[in-house]
């Protein structure tokens, strides 16, 4: 079986992503936003019809800390991380082969044993290679040069890994 890399310099945009994936999988907080949401449009209908006062402002503060301030944070924290990176850090470079996993992330190296792998699940921008059951590396779909090579890559991880491979069926 080919060997396929992954390269790839990491981005805000990367962490974010995969922060609010971990953070909307859980059906509690996919409830409270879409029960945010309700209550919040629920908010705008009452007062289009029956006027504004300042008492109103207390029901905006649920909606304003989960639909404002919660992706806020998760961006500032993404920003944040990426930025305390050295610019060496940066850079990731992941070989997925037959015999194991090779991980280059700029200032370090490592190669994991295919039976070290917990889980890895594709999302629509990345893979999540999970290490740990609670921690996982975010390899993003961008680093894959050619179509070939994520179809090669989709191949490697079912063979490799069996059901602990959650992958997206139909590409993308």
């Amino acid at each position: 079986m080919e060997t396929v890399t992954v390269a790839f310099e990491i981005r805000e945009s990367d962490l974010f992503q995969a922060s609010a994936w971990m953070l909307f999988k859980k059906w509690y907080i996919t409830a409270f936003y879409v029960v945010n949401g309700i209550a919040l449009l629920y908010l705008l209908w009452a007062l289009a019809t029956r006027g504004f006062t300042i008492a109103d402002m207390r029901g905006f503060v649920f909606p304003v800390i989960f639909l404002v301030i919660i992706p806020a944070a998760l961006y500032w924290s993404s920003r944040s991380n990426v930025r305390s990176l050295q610019p060496g850090q940066r850079q990731h470079r992941y070989e997925f082969a037959a015999d194991a996993l090779h991980m280059n992330t700029g200032l370090s190296s490592a190669v994991v044993a295919w039976e070290a792998v917990y889980k890895v699940v594709e999302t629509k921008w990345a893979f999540h290679l999970y290490l740990q059951k609670s921690l996982f590396h975010v390899v993003p779909k961008r680093g894959v040069s050619t179509e070939a090579d994520l179809g090669r890559l989709r191949a490697l991880l079912t063979t490799k890994l069996g059901s602990k491979a959650r992958l997206r069926t139909g590409g993308g």
